[in-house]
């Protein structure tokens, strides 16, 4: 397996040879991809590849072929979260000013959801299984061989809430394991998470990947919590601070969830 990480803002260039490497990939964005608009830090330069020496085939994380898979037609948010989406924007002043920096002249899901799982070249071979990751091994105490966190792209939605792709891998003797994790949220309205994972034990020929996605309203989460943010909004965005993210994550429904087997192509 082989990971590069190399950030690269998809708009940013100040004339030299990197800016124009640069600028050449976020014109490769805009005429690649049908969206109006792209996350404000695209890390065009960033990938993970994990490569099958014997047959040369790889399998890539990248922020193009993710945000190939954005509804570039359809504003989700508005539609599935109608209600919420009308309380969060109605209030003072700044929430007002908000909405309107929200504004969009061409609807398109702006929260850049994606359920991109990885890019799997036609060689290998996927179907559904039953077989589910070896947790308990993951956590046995092993060496880390190799280990790396790459981002992909995030926004923040014009001071609303957030949206993170990114990727992490770590290498064991026995095994390797991927969590590819897209984190949104979107204040007053949701919070949603698609995880990828992928694990492949050493000495077999197929990596088993899980794709999960879970997602819930912001009212229906912190009633769950018992947080009031009106009568505590301190302690109502404490809970969405990044050293509580993953414990928060447990608390959010798992609305679909599928294991498949990747078979490693012939020599």
């Amino acid at each position: 397996a082989a990971a590069a990480a190399a950030p690269a803002d998809a708009a940013s260039g100040d004339g030299d040879g990197e800016s124009s490497r640069q600028f050449c990939n976020f014109c490769k964005y805009e005429t690649e991809l049908e969206l109006p608009a792209l996350p404000e830090e695209v890390y065009a330069d960033s990938f993970l590849r994990l490569k099958h020496v014997a047959s040369g085939c790889v399998i890539d994380f990248n922020a193009l072929d993710a945000l190939r898979k954005v509804d570039p037609h359809n504003d989700l948010v508005k539609v599935a979260f109608a209600d919420e989406w009308s309380s969060a924007r109605a209030g003072p002043a700044g929430t007002a000013r908000k909405a309107r920096d929200l504004t969009i002249h061409k609807p398109y899901d702006w929260t850049f959801t994606t359920d991109y799982a990885g890019t799997v070249p036609k060689e290998w071979r996927v179907t559904d299984t039953d077989e589910q990751i070896d947790y308990e091994a993951l956590k046995q105490r092993e060496p880390i061989l190799h280990h790396a966190t790459i981002n992909l792209f995030g926004d923040d939605f014009a001071d609303n809430g957030e949206v993170e792709l990114s990727v992490r891998m770590r290498v064991m003797p026995t095994s390797f394991f991927v969590l590819q994790r897209l984190l949104i949220r979107v204040d007053g309205v949701l919070m949603r998470v698609v995880d990828t994972r992928l694990y492949h034990r050493f000495g077999t020929q197929y990596i088993l990947r899980e794709c999960m996605l879970r997602e819930q309203s912001v009212k229906e989460l912190e009633a769950k919590l018992g947080v009031d943010p009106k009568k505590a909004p301190g302690a109502a965005a404490s809970i969405y601070h990044k050293s509580n993210l993953n414990q928060l994550i447990e608390f959010l429904p798992v609305i679909k969830s599928q294991t498949q087997k990747i078979e490693m192509p012939p020599r």
